[in-house]
């Protein structure tokens, strides 16, 4: 071991207790100030302390039954004292079990008794009421409408094809596609009526962007015409060569037990009219009228009646009849229906193992039409109050009409012809020349 010096020993030695006298120091003040803080802080709880305490003695059940005890219980003061104490008993919000001082007459106590029991439901409302801490974000029992639905419809059917009306207004139209076809080999069978007075070119874009004629579509005539998946069309009006529509099929649309999307060759059928606008005061040139994929969703889908039937039909192209969704939204219905004052099972985590399921199919749109919001990461209906009856006969009704839906399907879906490539996406290829009718 190394030689240390006398002088070094000594100056460590010295660090050392300077440091340990410092620590101490800290220590001692760090306690001394949170013991300060205590008393600083049971210095302003006493007094609301004491009032509780003095109003809860004022009050307490218990000191009530003594009272009726050294009583002489006559008919009416009996009675006039168990209604007294059945008051104060709800008003002071006390646990039943306080009540367990024996009293002479069995009867009057087991008045008292029933009378002190707390009201589950009406416990429950006070609380949320007085806590001012509201879960649902709505603050009326209004349906919220159909504009979320209307979005959602909107965008689910975009997913099988695009339409982009032109405008009389001067906006400018950005056609929604990739300007040029490409090569596959799924093909579309294109039906299109011309149900307007206005004479119109129609046009396919190539494989390098450019506008191929391909025939005049007059009015009261149809258009009927091979293409093939992702190849974009484009009606133009034949006098003043302005945009009337872009259109491009994306996938091929499943059939269902009540719509048929099967051309007569097996191919996938895509048929729409090209009708005028509703609305005189339009930006639109023209609008269109589908039945298999209305659009837009706004003019269609007025009342959650509609949006529902429409889902279930939708439903049906693709959502199986056996999907454990379909339970399980069972089950969220109807836990609304049996307790439509209790918000738990009306505000629903969006993520939830058992939920995201279903918000991430056809179901979404059964749950916009009744009125479900989502509101960040929870979707919720109606606000803290109970629903009102008219909106859980509602939910009923969604919970009948989906259990119709699943015991027809699992009967028809059996044996359905679906057009060629109604399963997969596919790509495009070249198609034959169309023609008017």
């Amino acid at each position: 071991m190394p030689y240390l010096p006398e002088d070094f020993l000594q100056q460590w030695s010295n660090r050392l207790v300077i440091t340990l006298i410092i620590v101490a120091c800290l220590d001692y003040w760090h306690r001394t100030r949170k013991q300060n803080g205590n008393l600083e802080a049971s210095a302003a709880i006493s007094p609301r302390k004491k009032e509780v305490d003095t109003t809860e003695r004022n009050h307490r059940p218990s000191r009530l039954l003594d009272e009726l005890e050294k009583k002489k219980v006559g008919g009416n003061e009996t009675n006039d004292a168990t209604k007294s104490l059945g008051k104060q008993s709800r008003a002071s919000g006390e646990d039943v079990k306080l009540l367990a001082k024996p009293a002479k007459n069995k009867s009057a106590v087991s008045t008292i008794l029933r009378k002190a029991a707390p009201n589950t439901k009406s416990a429950d409302n006070v609380t949320s009421e007085s806590n001012g801490n509201s879960l649902m974000q709505a603050t009326t029992n209004d349906h919220p409408g159909m504009k979320a639905f209307h979005h959602w419809q909107d965008v689910e059917t975009s997913l099988f094809r695009i339409y982009t009306l032109g405008r009389n207004d001067g906006v400018q139209v950005v056609p929604p596609y990739v300007p040029h076809s490409y090569r596959g080999t799924v093909p579309i069978f294109l039906d299109v009526t011309n149900a307007t007075n206005i004479p119109m070119k129609v046009f396919w874009v190539n494989f390098q962007g450019r506008p191929i004629f391909k025939g005049d579509l007059g009015p009261d005539h149809r258009w009927t015409q091979t293409t093939w998946i992702d190849h974009p069309w484009v009606f133009e009006h034949a006098e003043t060569q302005e945009v009337l529509l872009y259109y491009i099929p994306y996938r091929v649309i499943p059939t269902s037990g009540r719509v048929n999307t099967v051309s007569d060759d097996g191919t996938g059928q895509h048929k729409f009219s090209l009708v005028p606008p509703k609305d005189s005061q339009s930006p639109y040139w023209i609008s269109v009228k589908d039945n298999v994929l209305p659009f837009p969703a706004v003019d269609n889908f007025g009342t959650f009646l509609l949006g529902i039937t429409w889902t279930l039909e939708h439903m049906s192209r693709s959502l199986s009849p056996d999907d454990p969704s379909i339970d399980i939204l069972h089950k969220y219905l109807r836990n609304i229906i049996s307790n439509p004052g209790n918000t738990k099972y009306r505000r629903i985590l969006v993520r939830s193992r058992n939920f995201a399921p279903i918000w991430q199919s056809a179901l979404r749109g059964l749950l916009l039409a009744i009125g479900f919001v989502e509101r960040g990461a929870f979707v919720e209906l109606g606000c803290d109050q109970e629903l009102p009856r008219e909106w859980v006969q509602e939910v009923a009704l969604l919970s009948y009409l989906l259990s119709k839906w699943k015991e027809e399907e699992q009967k028809d879906v059996v044996g359905r012809d679906q057009p060629e490539g109604y399963d997969g996406f596919g790509r495009q290829g070249f198609g034959r020349a169309g023609q008017m009718h």
